[in-house]
Parts: structure tokens; sequence; C-alpha cells
């Protein structure tokens, strides 16, 4: 089936200057994904070189076959994500629900799993005393808050693009769509702050 010819929004001269802003947009929010992953990264191999003996001992609070299960549905559900996207591209509509929907349902299971997976370390306390210990230093107060940055910046951008794949942006629709989704973001990412604030600032004790 041919591919969707897309409308070309008011700001570009032609649909090929639409596409080459498009392509150029996703590399530099790759390059930025790779930044940000890979900062994280770098951090973990520092703090496991300097602290081993406390990697060690937090293994064993781990359960490797739900992180294993977890792992697969989230590859497969970037897999369903990708072929959702393919569907839209060739104009299946019915396809893209079908796999929009299965992406939605396996990161359902990723929560359920993570729910069942930290319940008894939230009843045992564990989660508690980890926060609000770690948030007594201002260098993880610092790569947390950043870290929360990009996440508003990661919700704005995938909300744009959900709405993209699933064909709801139209030049009438574009700026409440946008509106919505840096709402959403500001709210989660400004949230997930206020724990480290509230420690910084005496209010969680």
């Amino acid at each position: 089936m041919a591919e969707l010819a897309h409308p070309v929004a008011h700001h570009f001269d032609d649909a090929e200057q639409q596409r080459e802003a498009g392509t150029l947009g996703m590399w530099i929010f790759l390059v930025t994904e790779i930044m940000f992953f890979g900062g994280m990264f770098t951090a973990y191999v520092v703090y496991r070189t300097l602290f081993p003996e406390a990697f060690a001992h937090a293994s064993h609070h781990l359960d490797v076959r739900l992180g294993t299960i977890n792992t697969a549905v989230l590859i497969a559900s970037s897999l369903t994500m990708a072929l959702s996207v393919h569907a839209a591209q060739v104009g299946r509509r019915g396809a893209i629900l079908r796999w929009l929907g299965l992406t939605a349902l396996l990161g359902s299971t990723f929560l359920v799993i993570k729910s069942y997976e930290y319940a008894h370390k939230f009843a045992e306390g564990h989660v508690y005393v980890n926060v609000y210990t770690d948030f007594q230093h201002w260098y993880v107060n610092l790569i947390y808050l950043l870290a929360m940055a990009m996440l508003g910046l990661h919700i704005n951008h995938g909300f744009w693009s959900a709405a993209q794949t699933l064909g709801l942006t139209n030049p009438t629709r574009d700026q409440a769509i946008k509106a919505t989704g840096t709402f959403l973001a500001v709210t989660i990412s400004v949230g997930f702050m206020m724990v480290p604030i509230g420690v910084m600032t005496g209010i969680v004790k």
C-alpha cells in the first residue's frame, strides 16, 4: 500500500524541507539520549568502582527472574511501538491501533511486575530509608533534578510523537496537543522533584 501523503505544515516551504527537518530533529533527539544515558552509565561505572561492597550487598535484594522478564517486556514494547509507526507510514489504521494497544498492554505489564517487585521493599521501609539517606547529599539531588528535567522533555516529546502516530495532529489541534503534552511533562517532572526538595528543606524527615 502506498504511503500516506502527510500535509505540509505552514512553517515549511515544501514536503522535502519538512522531511529533512524531521530527520534532523530525530538525530538531535537521539544524540541527547546518548548523552543522557551515557552520563548515567558513566556515573554507574564510577560508583561501582568506588563502592563495590555496597553494590554487592544491594545485588542480594534484586529479583533476577522478574528483572529478566521485565527486560523482555520492555524490548517487546519497543518492537510493537516501531510496528505501529510502520503501520502509520503505510496507512494501515487498524494495525496502528492493534500495535499501540499491545504496546499499552506491555507497558501495563511492566508496571504490574514492578509493583509486585517493590511491594515488600515499601512494606519493610527500604525505599523510604534509601531515598531519605541519598537525598542528604547535594550531588545526588543535582543528578536527580537534572534527570527529572530530562524526563519532562522526554514526556513532552513522546506525547507529541504519539499524537502524530495516531494521526491526531492538524493545524487546528496542534496547539492544544502541545499544551497538553507540556502540562503533563511539567506536572510529572515537578511532582517527582518535590521529593528531594522536601528532604533538602526539612519538610520530609
